[in-house]
């Protein structure tokens, strides 16, 4: 399934999207130095295909293509205007994944790890 959304978002942002009838899931690459990260800049589950692995298997899928792509390290963002609720099972989520809080301001908060 492919909307033009992320043509939309490939064109204006950089960022690329794994898309499927129940989710999507935006990322891009980020290089620094000797760090090279695939950040995940959003990801949505449907309601009914929630509670069945599936941030795990977008995760999954998302590590497969930074180690493709010979990153050493991936990261999600969590948006504090979301709501409270969004940012905690987004915290969750992170957290089962093994990435850690590595950076926080007023605006997002950066959970990593390495690859």
């Amino acid at each position: 399934m492919s909307s033009l959304y992320p043509e939309f978002l490939k064109e204006v942002f950089g960022l690329e999207t794994l898309e499927d009838s129940d989710s999507f899931v935006t990322y891009e690459i980020q290089e620094i130095s000797k760090i090279k990260c695939i950040k995940i800049i959003n990801m949505y589950i449907k309601n009914q295909a929630r509670g069945k692995n599936k941030s795990r298997d977008l995760l999954d899928k998302v590590r497969d293509i930074g180690l493709e792509l010979k990153c050493n390290s991936i990261s999600a963002q969590v948006n504090k205007a979301s709501n409270e609720f969004i940012q905690q099972r987004t915290t969750h989520i992170c957290r089962l994944y093994g990435m850690q809080n590595t950076y926080e301001d007023s605006q997002i908060i950066i959970f990593s790890r390495s690859l």
